[in-house]
């Protein structure tokens, strides 16, 4: 851990200024996971505190996995096949409400903003608030999510910040 902390996570390694001169810390958080649970990562993508699609990871073996949802749970299907047959399908959350809710007010603020939230036995926590996801530089499969989240991007709103 004292070696994490010796390192700079700003733009020098992931081009992400927004960490430029935080001091790091460690937190340690309850753990969550159990063998036999099921963990879901919701990412959600927001706009001005409207959510358009959930990015949902699944760890598995040999890497993270995901699917692409729509707010109304209808699936974006990958072009990558082969990422597609490794990746279990992902029914709609009972609580998908109470997600999309979550994520509006926390997102209400900022243009855009992903609201990371976990699933665990039907319950919901809180993960964070990531402003440049990956930093922008990966590709999304599929591609046309690309112009779906640049078309929802509205800056106008914003012009005085």
């Amino acid at each position: 851990m004292n070696a994490w902390l010796k390192r700079c996570y700003d733009s020098k390694i992931r081009g992400e200024g927004q960490y430029r001169g935080i001091k790091g810390r460690i937190i340690i958080e309850k753990y969550l996971r159990e063998e036999e649970t099921d963990f879901l990562d919701y990412r959600i993508y927001c706009f001005s505190g409207e959510p358009l699609l959930f990015h949902v990871s699944i760890d598995g073996p040999g890497g993270d996995y995901y699917r692409i949802y729509n707010t109304e749970w209808k699936e974006i299907p990958k072009t990558d096949l082969e990422a597609d047959r490794k990746t279990p399908k992902i029914e709609r959350p009972d609580n998908l409400g109470e997600l999309l809710e979550i994520s509006r007010k926390l997102s209400q603020d900022f243009p855009f903003v992903r609201v990371d939230l976990y699933g665990v036995l039907g319950k919901i926590y809180f993960s964070e608030l990531t402003f440049t996801p990956s930093n922008g530089l990966i590709v999304p499969d599929p591609v046309k999510i690309d112009r779906l989240l640049g078309d929802a991007l509205d800056l106008g709103l914003y012009k005085s910040v």
